[in-house]
């Protein structure tokens, strides 16, 4: 236990530089005292960051890879937690996008809320995906127009359920390496198409999975517009010219409810909740943006 406990220090220790040296690097030609970086202990494996949104999300990407990367410096700690089958340490990260206008108790309460999900993903599935360990993230994105709800599972119910039941326009918490790849597809749908037309892909969900399905082939075969949306799915593997190959694609399967009711669900909601935020990376030297809070 002394051993474990040390290892997981070191590693927040390192993981926390990492993240400092991060927000130096992107808020360019601000002193470090200066920048809008804040970090709270809350226990030997858990932090609170508030930083502005764009850093906040490249952090919650990055964080698993860092932990994974610490975890190999220290010797004989992959020994030690291979004798207990799980070769590997992860983390369940809470992340809340919201302008600064909101209280930080409310944030940091709306942050913890999101870090139990996470780690209720990992606790249902035994902390493995498809046979690996692995870490978790839930987020949210806080705008005037959110549920007033202070309980995420009630605002979610009220925001993400359709006319269909067991079809969510969302498919949150998600997997590290699920988190990475939707950011990664919001990145290369935002530098391929305009606004309007990531938006419009989302038409349609709230009555159900087949008029949304039938929405999506709408929008990708007709032209001229349909050009762009084709070669965004091309350009990420996906056979669009079959009704599977959209299907598989846009639509996921998700753990049975509370009543054991299957689900499924679709993620371009989550996708747009980030997209905005996935470029503003290289303007964080010239101007920061709103702040938000983080809870890993």
């Amino acid at each position: 236990l002394c051993f474990f406990s040390a290892a997981v220090t070191r590693i927040f220790e390192q993981v926390q530089k990492r993240a400092e040296d991060m927000a130096s690097a992107l808020l360019r030609g601000v002193a470090r005292e200066d920048q809008p970086f804040l970090s709270f202990l809350g226990g030997g494996d858990e932090a609170i960051w508030i930083a502005p949104a764009g850093i906040a999300v490249q952090l919650a990407d990055q964080l698993p890879g860092w932990i994974e990367e610490e975890t190999g410096r220290i010797p004989g700690l992959r020994e030690r937690l291979r004798e207990y089958d799980f070769p590997a340490i992860t983390i369940g990260t809470g992340l809340l996008l919201c302008d600064r206008g909101y209280p930080v108790r409310y944030q940091l309460d709306l942050a913890a809320q999101l870090q139990k999900s996470a780690k209720g993903m990992f606790y249902r599935s035994g902390g493995r995906s498809e046979g690996k360990v692995v870490s978790s993230i839930d987020f949210e994105l806080l705008t005037d127009a959110s549920p007033l709800s202070e309980r995420i599972e009630t605002s979610r119910k009220v925001a993400y359920s359709t006319e269909e039941d067991g079809f969510l326009r969302t498919c949150r918490p998600y997997t590290a390496e699920a988190f990475s790849a939707l950011a990664d597809r919001m990145r290369k749908a935002r530098a391929q198409m305009a606004g309007s037309q990531l938006h419009g892909l989302q038409s349609g969900a709230a009555e159900g999975q087949r008029v949304f399905l039938n929405a999506l082939r709408y929008q990708v075969g007709r032209d001229p517009v349909g050009k762009k949306y084709r070669r965004w799915l091309e350009d990420l593997g996906v056979d669009w010219a079959v009704p599977e190959g959209i299907r598989n694609f846009f639509i996921q399967e998700l753990p049975p409810d509370e009543k054991g009711v299957p689900q499924t669900g679709t993620w371009i909601a989550d996708g747009l909740q980030l997209v905005s935020f996935l470029d503003q990376l290289g303007k964080m030297g010239e101007k920061t943006s709103t702040p938000v809070t983080e809870d890993r």
